[in-house]
């Protein structure tokens, strides 16, 4: 047994399942994959906007483009992203912001 509570490098907030769904959702969703977010943000936006966006954009996702109609499969998906360390994904793509 292991105390390493990561998931691919990943922390979430500080225990594997939320280190998981935090991996996973970066991963899925291909946040990490868009190189220029100016089409959404003209000028570099802090961590907390960040996060709020992606956050938005994933459940967005989920409940208009992911056809859950039912209530009970929403819920287990709207569980899972409560998991997500949205602050986190957002501090990984600041980093890589380009400045230019």
């Amino acid at each position: 047994m292991t105390d390493d509570q990561t998931y691919n490098g990943w922390k979430g907030h500080g225990n594997r399942p939320s280190a998981y769904a935090t991996w996973r959702v970066m991963l899925e969703m291909g946040f990490g994959d868009n190189d220029d977010w100016s089409d959404v943000f003209p000028e570099k936006p802090d961590e907390y906007a960040l996060a709020g966006y992606l956050r938005d954009l994933c459940s967005e996702y989920i409940h208009e483009q992911g056809n859950c109609t039912s209530t009970f499969v929403s819920g287990w998906a709207d569980a899972f992203v409560d998991e997500v360390d949205f602050h986190e994904i957002a501090e990984s793509i600041l980093s890589d912001w380009d400045e230019s």
